[in-house]
């Protein structure tokens, strides 16, 4: 995967994606490397990010994203 392609996903497939790999045993930030993007990107709102946070040992969408994407 790269980063490119993860930008082009639906939000659900990411989070889907992402959950995968951590079930697998991979750490969320061996995940983030090797997709090309930093942590902080994966948490910042679209269009400069992906949204997320890790929760425990799955990712979600950051709460309090609105229509503009805002994210609180």
């Amino acid at each position: 995967m790269d980063r490119e392609t993860i930008f082009n996903m639906s939000d659900q497939e990411r989070i889907d994606y992402i959950n995968g790999r951590l079930a697998d045993g991979e750490s969320y930030e061996a995940i983030l490397e090797s997709i090309g993007i930093e942590k902080k990107e994966a948490g910042q709102s679209a269009p400069y990010g992906l949204g997320l946070i890790k929760i425990g040992n799955e990712v979600r969408l950051k709460p309090g994203r609105g229509d503009n994407g805002f994210a609180w």
